[in-house]
């Protein structure tokens, strides 16, 4: 009588199957964990940009600098913020005269968020959701953002900056 020393090849077959089916069940649900893990990485990226550009702004204004645009690109760098420098962590961000972002542009490579407010970006309204696909990031040019509709933008001959007042006044006879 034979004594039985290996497998047979219908036993490897279905060890195999087995396996198979088991890395199609866990594989997915790795692969949407690591992207759910690296965007919110990326969210808190964006929250601490959004930090640093505030902070930066009200900082450098204390000591007469009153640039109110920072961006970071590939080829390009224009004021950029105080903070760490991360490989392929690019933005593009402009504040207003009290340090309120306006417009906020941070891409890493792989998410982007894109976020533009007359009236200020506030740190809540920066949510996972916004976060999309990359962009490119460009610090040449940029449009410059307007006050809101209906209100008035005027400049001091002293400091440059744009003060904005909800009133109009009527030059034919002197009234508010």
């Amino acid at each position: 009588m034979k004594s039985k020393n290996g497998f047979t090849l219908v036993e490897i077959i279905a060890v195999i199957a087995l396996i198979g089916v088991v890395l199609l069940l866990v594989v997915p649900n790795v692969v949407n964990l690591y992207k759910s893990a690296r965007k919110s990485v990326f969210h808190d990226e964006v929250l601490s940009i959004y930090n640093n550009a505030y902070t930066t702004y009200i900082y450098r204004s204390s000591e007469g600098d009153h640039t109110k645009r920072f961006c970071l690109g590939k080829d390009t760098t224009l004021n950029k913020i105080e903070i760490e420098e991360k490989e392929d962590l690019y933005y593009d961000i402009t504040v207003n005269q009290y340090g309120e972002i306006l417009s906020l542009k941070v891409t890493d490579g792989i998410y982007g968020i894109d976020m533009t407010n007359q009236n200020g970006i506030k740190k809540k309204n920066i949510k996972l959701d916004n976060i999309t696909d990359s962009f490119d990031l460009n610090c040449n040019g940029g449009t410059p953002i307007e006050p809101p509709e209906g209100l008035s933008c005027i400049i001091t001959n002293t400091n440059r900056e744009c003060r904005i007042f909800n009133f109009s006044y009527n030059v034919e006879n002197g009234t508010l």
